[in-house]
């Protein structure tokens, strides 16, 4: 995770390392079989909020109690409640989560087109544009469309990171 100046934000240099941790991260998945995909990017997306919580409390003191949460169900339902990513990410989190989850907890799920995986995916903002425009179902298409989501959800977590969302105190001034 990206070190974080005194008051939370990260600044040029951590930024710079964050984009690197990206790109690592996203090529370690390209060697992973789906099931690890699902856990590592599970475990990574976990993190990223966690790192979100704690930025947002120590630049927001009256929410610090909101940001505490033992798991990443907790930081997604915390992220929520304080408004700090859009509903469209937390919506794509909340799919990895499930997605994550029955890849690490259910042995016999070892594909994406496992049907309880598929259910999940199928949420995912990037399939649901894949099925306005029409693209039929195949593995390739889902792989990119699972892509298209979990890119989506970085950028978003990197601007949360970036550039904080103002505490609840500030936008009442």
């Amino acid at each position: 995770m990206p070190d974080e100046s005194v008051d939370g934000q990260l600044d040029d240099g951590a930024w710079a390392r964050w984009l690197s941790d990206v790109r690592d991260f996203r090529s370690l998945l390209e060697g992973e079989s789906a099931r690890g995909v699902g856990v590592l990017a599970r475990a990574y997306l976990d993190d990223l909020l966690d790192a979100i919580l704690r930025s947002h409390a120590m630049r927001c003191p009256g929410d610090a109690a909101r940001c505490i949460a033992d798991s990443f169900d907790r930081r997604i339902k915390a992220c929520r409640e304080l408004a700090l990513l859009g509903e469209q990410t937390l919506g794509d989190l909340e799919r990895f989560r499930m997605i994550g989850k029955l890849f690490a907890h259910t042995p016999p799920i070892r594909t994406l087109t496992h049907k309880d995986v598929v259910r999940e995916i199928r949420h995912l903002s990037g399939a649901r544009a894949f099925k306005k425009l029409g693209i039929t179902r195949d593995e390739g298409a889902t792989r990119l469309a699972i892509d298209i989501s979990m890119t989506q959800c970085l950028a978003e977590l990197s601007e949360a990171l970036v550039r904080p969302r103002p505490c609840r105190n500030e936008l009442a001034t």
